[in-house]
């Protein structure tokens, strides 16, 4: 067995792990439906383009997964114990492109499953662990990138970028860092080639799909995140 399937093993061991920890709290916890998932079963009901205080991406999933499987806790959390899983497997992966061995995919793949804030995102229905798949999916993006500058890593990163900005805003800022990461490192030469535009083309392309709602209801959004700052977590 060569080292790489070693490697990989390792990480299937520990995403299996993940899944079986929250598959079974979503079945004998007794923990109830969170008040947050009420809202988002809600939305599930009324697809749409936008929210008032979020994309859709995450909505849209909800709606998918609702239709196929009912609204169980088990079934309403079946995607957030994925996603949880899926997120340590990139983790893992990234690490072995970035030259790690064995104890260094162990530390992190160990990180993941007993951190406390993965546990949390892991166990209820939102578009917070989707957030953190996405991210991680497109972090592995970039590091391929890097590593092997292949136009089909910057495509597949447009797309990624989409969507998770398509299923949280807060990703817009993944794409600042990586701009600005780009112009302060000897890799700004990639700048001069059409790549990485096309990957900010198709990324705010899909992302439209949200900016369209907002200009439709009156950049409700945008009203949304006033009142949050100024009230709520103020």
């Amino acid at each position: 067995m060569t080292e790489r399937r070693t490697l990989i093993w390792i990480i299937l061991i520990f995403s299996f792990i993940k899944i079986v920890l929250h598959f079974y709290s979503n079945l004998f916890s007794h923990y109830g439906v969170f008040r947050d998932e009420l809202y988002y079963l809600a939305c599930a009901e009324h697809p749409d383009y936008g929210y008032v205080d979020q994309p859709p991406f995450s909505i849209w999933l909800l709606s998918i997964s609702t239709f196929l499987f009912g609204k169980s806790i088990f079934a309403l959390r079946l995607l957030p114990a994925l996603f949880s899983a899926a997120a340590i497997f990139l983790a893992g992966l990234t690490t072995i492109e970035l030259g790690g061995k064995k104890w260094a995919v162990i530390l992190v793949c160990l990180s993941l499953l007993i951190s406390p804030i993965q546990m949390a995102f892991g166990t209820y229905y939102s578009m917070n662990v989707i957030d953190l798949f996405l991210w991680s999916l497109a972090a592995y993006l970039v590091v391929m990138i890097l590593k092997n500058q292949r136009p089909v890593d910057w495509i597949s990163l447009g797309f990624v970028l989409g969507i998770a900005s398509l299923n949280k805003i807060g990703a817009l800022f993944f794409g600042a860092g990586l701009l600005l990461a780009l112009l302060f490192t000897p890799n700004r030469k990639m700048l001069l080639t059409r790549w990485p535009w096309f990957t900010g083309i198709i990324s705010l392309s899909i992302f439209s799909i949200y900016v369209i709602w907002n200009m439709n209801h009156d950049m409700a959004h945008l009203e949304f995140i006033h009142n949050a700052s100024s009230g709520k977590y103020s």
